[in-house]
Formats: C-alpha cells, sequence, structure tokens
C-alpha cells in the first residue's frame, strides 16, 4: 500500500522508460503506474495510463503484461462510469488465466473482483454474488486470502444492493478479520463504512474512518482516504459544526467533479442529499413551517442533489442507487408535504427496486407509499 513511494519511484524512472524502445518493459511500468495512479485516486490519468500498458502487451503479444493491463484497468473504468467496458477488462484478464497463458493467480481473482465492484453499481444482485461465490470457492482452492477477502467483500456489496446491512455487515466484518495484508483489509474497512452510515449508525463507522485516514495519509492510499475524509463531514454536523462539515464534504465532491470521478460523484453525492433532506426535517420537527426561509433552503439543496444524481445514475447505468435516490427523494417530498411528487418518485422506486430484487430497500419503499 506505499503508493506514494511507488509513484515517485516510477516517476523518477520515467524518462529512462521512454528510450527503451522495449514494448514489454515499458508496458509494466506503464502498468504499474497505472495501479499506483489508480490508488491514488487518479482514475484518468489512471486509466490512460492502463490504455498504453494494454496497447503495449497486445504489441508484445505478452499475456502476463496484457493480463496485468486488464486487470487493473477494470477499476478506474468503474470510477469514471465505465461498467460494461470494466467487466469487459476483468473478463479477459479471467480469460488469459482460464486459457492457461498466465499462471498468476492475481490476475485472476482481481478481475473477478473488479467485475463484482462493477456489477455492485451497476445494481446487478446475481452477478455481484456469483463473483464474490467463485472468489471464495478459488480461495478455498488455492489458499489465496486475498481472494477470500475479496469475495466476502462481493457478497457484502450484494447485500448492500438489496439493502440488507445487517448481512452486508457481517460480510465486511469478516473480510477485515481473516485479511493478512494491510492494504487488503482497507476495503472491506470502506464498505464497513458506507453500509453503516447508510443504516444511521454513523458511530460504529468512526473507528475505521481514522484509521483508514491514516493509512491513506502515511502511505498514499486516497482510492480509500479520500471517501472517508468525505464521510468524516458527517461527524462534524453531529458535533454540531454542520456549516464546518457540509464544506468539507462539498470541496470534495466538486474536486471529484472536476476530476471526473463519476462514481465517487453520484454516491456521495447521494449521501450528500441525504444530509440535507435529514436536516431539514430536523428544521421541521422543531417547529419551523415548510414555507419557512430556512426549511425552503434545505430543501432545495436536498433536491438538487436528488436531482443531480439521479441524472448520473441514469447516464452511467447504475440501477441499484438509482432505485436508493428515489426513495430518499419521495421521503424528501413526503416531510415537506407535498404527496403527489412523493408518491411519483416512490412508486418510480418500488418498480425498479422490484426488478432488480433490492427487497429490504422495496420494502422501505412500500411502507412509505402506505402511509401516504
Amino acid at each position: 500500500g506505499l503508493n506514494r513511494q511507488l509513484l515517485e519511484l516510477l516517476e523518477h524512472q520515467q524518462p529512462l522508460v521512454e528510450g527503451l524502445k522495449d514494448p514489454v518493459r515499458e508496458g509494466y511500468h506503464w502498468a504499474w503506474h497505472g495501479c499506483a495512479l489508480w490508488h491514488r485516486h487518479r482514475f484518468e490519468a489512471s486509466y490512460e495510463s492502463l490504455l498504453k500498458a494494454q496497447e503495449l502487451g497486445k504489441k508484445a503479444q505478452h499475456p502476463y503484461l496484457l493480463g496485468y493491463a486488464c486487470t487493473w484497468i477494470s477499476w478506474p473504468c468503474t470510477e469514471l462510469g465505465r461498467f460494461d467496458e470494466a467487466i469487459a477488462h476483468g473478463t479477459q484478464a479471467e480469460a488469459l488465466y482460464n486459457d492457461q497463458e498466465v499462471q498468476d493467480p492475481y490476475i485472476f481473482f482481481n478481475a473477478l473482483a473488479a467485475q463484482g465492484y462493477a456489477y455492485w453499481h451497476k445494481g446487478d444482485i446475481e452477478r455481484t454474488a456469483a463473483m464474490g461465490e467463485r472468489l471464495i470457492k478459488f480461495a478455498k482452492r488455492h489458499s489465496n486470502v486475498r481472494s477470500l477477502v475479496s469475495g466476502h467483500a462481493c457478497l457484502g456489496w450484494k447485500d448492500l444492493i438489496i439493502g440488507d446491512i445487517e448481512s452486508a455487515t457481517e460480510h465486511f466484518k469478516e473480510a477485515v478479520q481473516i485479511s493478512a495484508d494491510p492494504w487488503y483489509s482497507q476495503f472491506p474497512k470502506l464498505a464497513l463504512c458506507y453500509g453503516s452510515i447508510s443504516s444511521g449508525k454513523i458511530d460504529e463507522a468512526l473507528p475505521y474512518l481514522d484509521q483508514l485516514i491514516k493509512f491513506s495519509d502515511d502511505n498514499g492510499a486516497e482510492f480509500v482516504g479520500e471517501p472517508a475524509r468525505f464521510f468524516k463531514g458527517l461527524t462534524e454536523i453531529l458535533n454540531g459544526q454542520v456549516a464546518r462539515g457540509i464544506n468539507t464534504m462539498e470541496t470534495l465532491l466538486r474536486r471529484w467533479q472536476d476530476e471526473g470521478s463519476r462514481l465517487r460523484c453520484l454516491t456521495c453525492g447521494y449521501v450528500m442529499a441525504r444530509v440535507y433532506a435529514l436536516l431539514m426535517e430536523n428544521a421541521l420537527q422543531t417547529a419551523d413551517r415548510p414555507d419557512s426561509p430556512h426549511v425552503s433552503k434545505l430543501a432545495r439543496k436536498a433536491i438538487h442533489w436528488f436531482d443531480a444524481c439521479l441524472s448520473e445514475a441514469n447516464a452511467i447505468g447504475a440501477l441499484g442507487i438509482k432505485g436508493q435516490i428515489l426513495l430518499g427523494l419521495g421521503q424528501c417530498y413526503a416531510a415537506l408535504g407535498d404527496n403527489p411528487q412523493a408518491m411519483k418518485a416512490l412508486n418510480e422506486s418500488k418498480v425498479l427496486l422490484q426488478r432488480i430484487g433490492a427487497t429490504g430497500h422495496l420494502q422501505n419503499a412500500r411502507v412509505l407509499l402506505e402511509t401516504l
């Protein structure tokens, strides 16, 4: 996980690589460069480096180079909102292992995990679960702890789509417990925080958030450090530092938007929408009227973020979170007493959640519709 040092080393040696005229050595440089950039939350640059590695792997007809380029490029593809492309690259890396062109198990299990990550954000419960089960089976057959960690992460991601936060938390905790690798333990910790915060149990996420931020600061692992810092803004809001917490969160969202980190903007933008909606509901409970300037401002902010996230979910095909966004939007309108808009959003949510099999979230939509 020492990505800062790795990237510094690679960039120091880059002038030497460009004069080698050796496609394999040059390709491995760009592959590792792309891997380091991905972990440092520089997804566009990572994607470009890994594309170079992929082309050089094809040119040299070097299956190992091609395998590493394909297994790694899947991850920044998902962050950039290119889910189908991520899955295609992962499938290619997986095929190289299955066809025995490469015998490195990392290329194989990392490709499965990358596909599971993309399927999670597509809202595909069946395929996310399938990747998890395959990873666990592979882990047991080959005594591979990293594959086992990745398998439990995929099964947890599947539960997040469904809305079964309790089961998701168990899988993520299992992944953290069995991980013997400092870097691999960070992935399920971040997912554990996401699940805890989604279910309103922010206190359970706090110890992990501090550890994730420290690991990132020490090693250059912004892939987990940046979202952990975003979630940390929630704790500032809970401690009464509302303006400071919102500024922390919105500053990161603006930066990610400028960097093209579409998935981060979507998932964390949805959290931002829910924060404003909860602040609005709290204001209403303290006797503020729905048409008061304070409530109106919070409502506009909440609806702005819900609508922006809904548009982005449609654009990149993120069906799982789209259903949750519509549910949140319906809850927001219901709190404001706008029943027609609330029912419209909730009915759309119900249809979509039912289609993808997100039974936990679907139940919440049904209960709220019945009250209206």
